[in-house]
């Protein structure tokens, strides 16, 4: 009895062990079918013809499993925009250009990209994007500097440096997250101080019907 007791343990612990892992190593998708997102872009230098565009967009179309169906729209001065279907592969490490990376990642993670090798998120940080207050996070390469939201992991900023050009890369527009208008909270302000003086007005207006006369 006490060698199948020990048997019975030794393989509870190894499911135990088994399953931990394999929560630890899976890779989550953060965005979901029909997000978009807006970027604009700005270049100076000797920029390669193909990269040298003034706006895009992503556009999410499919996903399966760990796998992204992207449309990818690559806007030009003077010229009609491009556009491309990419395949984003999160388990085999194809992101495109660092479009999306696994989503929530913390400080000190890292993740494969089949183009550039393994990278460690360095940081994290709250700015302001595409209107809303958003939790980015970043991670470096030689030429580029990266910064992606945290929750879906979608790329909103990134700033290449090289001996030929420099450009930098910034998300304008979403409908991944709410914008948040200044002009919204201050109409609930007033609206809560009217709110609050009616009220203050009639329970006046009620003690004062209620008072007995001398």
């Amino acid at each position: 009895m006490q060698k199948i007791s020990d048997f019975l343990m030794f393989m509870l612990l190894f499911l135990i062990v088994v399953s931990s892992v394999g929560v630890a190593g899976a890779l989550t998708v953060g965005v979901k079918e029909g997000d978009w997102i807006e970027y604009q872009v700005n270049i100076t230098g000797n920029v390669p013809a193909e990269h040298n565009s003034t706006w895009a967009k992503l556009e999410v179309m499919q996903i399966e499993d760990s796998i992204v169906n992207l449309t990818v729209t690559s806007g030009f001065e003077g010229s009609l925009p491009i556009i491309e279907s990419i395949i984003i592969n999160l388990d085999a490490g194809i992101l495109g250009d660092c479009f999306i990376i696994p989503a929530n990642l913390k400080v000190g993670d890292g993740f494969f990209d089949s183009r550039q090798g393994n990278l460690t998120i360095a940081s994290a940080s709250q700015r302001t994007v595409a209107g809303s207050e958003r939790t980015l996070i970043s991670a470096a390469t030689a030429e580029t500097v990266y910064f992606w939201d945290q929750i879906t992991g979608i790329l909103v900023e990134a700033h290449t440096v090289t001996s030929d050009f420099n450009m930098t890369t910034q998300a304008t527009k979403t409908n991944m997250w709410q914008e948040s208008s200044p002009r919204l909270v201050i109409y609930a302000i007033v609206v809560a101080v009217i709110l609050m003086l009616i009220t203050m007005a009639f329970f006046v207006f009620q003690k004062k019907r209620f008072v007995p006369s001398i």
